[in-house]
């Protein structure tokens, strides 16, 4: 699942919707700067290694890892792959799995 989330005042939700829309428009158009693609790639293996700090996260994501068929250590290839994206990859990938056809939008109002 890939996820988009939002926080916003009640009444507001349609533009707020509109504004993923367009960001989600702007990646399938290939129209991301390299220094934006750059924080993202850092921030995800910042996020990575954060959260396999201890020992039982380790051991829980290299079980993750054989139940998915892949080796046990597979996730220490993660800062290499995240690297490996290319501009063009993201851009395909939103082309692909972030097709209007295919969202689920839901608001949640207090």
């Amino acid at each position: 699942m890939f996820y988009f989330m939002a926080g916003t005042q009640p009444g507001k939700e349609g533009e707020v919707l509109e504004e993923i829309g367009a960001e989600i428009a702007r990646v399938q158009a290939g129209d991301v700067a390299a220094e934006e693609l750059l924080r993202c790639q850092v921030r995800l293996k910042a996020g990575c290694r954060k959260a396999l700090q201890t020992n039982s996260s380790r051991a829980a994501q290299a079980a993750v890892d054989v139940l998915m068929g892949r080796p046990p250590n597979y996730w220490k290839n993660y800062d290499r792959l995240v690297d490996a994206v290319t501009l063009a990859d993201l851009a395909k990938f939103a082309q692909v799995h972030l097709q209007a056809s295919r969202r689920t939008q839901l608001v949640v109002r207090p």
